[in-house]
């Protein structure tokens, strides 16, 4: 049985490892939803309606709209919706007023379960943030800043999380390049660079790398920001703490204003989730990890106060505050969701960074998929979905895939797939790397 064990080491904190088993949870089941088929319900057009109210009153994407409809062009002048020779026309966004089309909207499981779901993305940001910041705060009280410093932080940080990104990187790449050479990312040179999203909306070749990107440049800039102050400036460690963060945090919120005012992104932003992809960049979103340095600031320098916040009733009520605005959100909140968002996870970590323990077997659960949780990010999108479900079991490529009344058996085979594979990863490509890190301590 040793080789399905893991060591997951003394002084794991309980709490921090239930948030993070909660963050990829949430991930993980998010993405999985693709595998559950959608309800259906019947819509009469009326007069006047066009493809984009309809699908803001039952909040649903124009193009699953169309997909659901096998609409490859509404024909204004015509009852029917007709296909052009097998090209791909021009959807009119003006309906025939009696047309009858079918909505595709949440079935039960899909409505219990996105009810229950938050940004697990923003869940993890802030915990990197308050790991990471902690880190650097007892590094930089201890050693004066210098560039070998600074270099021994970058290379413990990159043999942490490159070689995992790295290795499905190239899988992906292969496997675009050798069956799919239609998905080959034009630019794929950025990816080794975490360019792909700095400062443009993320492409459809694997996606949710976005959030590594910003990971990364956090990895770099506020290090850098930190230590260059410090050289520069000559001031106290927790002093120029306080310059990064706010610098960062009040920056990206006004860039952040800036940039969705803009007349090219007001022009394709009818929707939220037309927004969203605008979230998904270094630019407007590196601010949410700082919430989590910030958390680690106030932890380090005043942990009387971090004490007094270690409350059960904050939990409570930022959890209340997370699953309120997920109901209530419109667009117009976009600008300030990230930092609403980051604070109340913030709100959290006194009360779960005091929880060290809990019973042993609930322990050992949430430990195994917390260690894991990075490997299960990476792989259960692209690799997990796309190439093993969606073309191991069905020969798909580029076609829609939609899920068959035997649903619920690929359901538990992508589970399987996502925790064997993400084990397998950890055992034989992270906790090698790791090892390399206390080898260079």
């Amino acid at each position: 049985m040793s080789f399905f064990s893991l060591n997951a080491g003394s002084s794991r904190i309980f709490g921090l490892d239930l948030l993070r088993f909660f963050a990829i949870i949430f991930v993980v089941i998010g993405h999985s939803m693709i595998l559950v088929p959608k309800d259906f319900k019947k819509h009469q057009v009326k007069e006047g309606e066009s493809l984009t109210t309809i699908s803001y009153q039952y909040r649903v994407d124009k193009k699953l709209i169309s997909n659901s409809n096998l609409i490859l062009g509404f024909d204004s002048k015509a009852d029917t919706i007709k296909p052009a020779n097998g090209k791909l026309p021009r959807v009119s966004r003006i309906l025939k007023a009696g047309q009858t089309i079918d909505i595709p909207v949440d079935g039960k499981f899909r409505k219990y379960v996105n009810a229950i779901l938050l940004d697990g993305v923003a869940i993890f940001f802030v915990l990197s943030g308050f790991l990471i910041g902690g880190i650097l705060i007892k590094l930089l009280e201890k050693h004066p800043p210098s560039f070998s410093l600074l270099l021994n932080f970058w290379n413990r940080r990159w043999l942490r999380t490159l070689p995992m990104y790295l290795v499905i990187l190239l899988i992906l790449l292969a496997f675009a390049w050798f069956v799919n050479p239609k998905t080959f990312p034009e630019y794929f040179g950025r990816y080794f660079f975490f360019l792909q999203n700095f400062n443009n909306r993320p492409e459809h070749f694997f996606g949710e790398s976005w959030s590594l990107c910003i990971e990364e440049w956090f990895y770099f800039f506020i290090p850098l920001m930190l230590f260059a102050g410090l050289v520069l400036f000559k001031t106290k460690v927790k002093t120029m703490f306080i310059w990064v963060i706010s610098i960062v945090i009040i920056g990206v919120v006004v860039y952040r204003y800036y940039f969705f005012n803009q007349a090219s992104i007001q022009s394709i932003f009818e929707t939220l989730k037309d927004g969203k992809p605008f979230l998904m960049l270094v630019t407007t979103r590196i601010d949410s990890i700082v919430y989590g340095v910030l958390a680690a600031f106030v932890a380090f320098y005043y942990p009387k106060i971090w004490q007094k916040c270690s409350n059960i009733l904050l939990v409570i009520v930022s959890l209340y505050v997370l699953y309120y605005l997920k109901m209530h959100y419109q667009k117009e909140y976009i600008i300030w969701s990230p930092s609403i968002n980051s604070i109340c996870v913030m709100v959290m970590l006194p009360f779960l960074s005091n929880l060290k323990t809990m019973p042993s077997k609930i322990f050992k659960f949430v430990t195994f998929i917390s260690l894991i949780s990075y490997s299960m990010y990476l792989v259960n999108l692209s690799l997990v979905i796309h190439i093993l479900i969606k073309y191991g079991m069905h020969g798909l490529l580029n076609e829609k895939y939609m899920p068959s009344e035997t649903w619920y058996i690929e359901y538990a085979v992508y589970w399987a797939y996502v925790i064997g594979l993400s084990f397998i990863f950890y055992k034989f490509v992270e906790i090698p790397f790791m090892n390399m890190r206390k080898r260079e301590k």
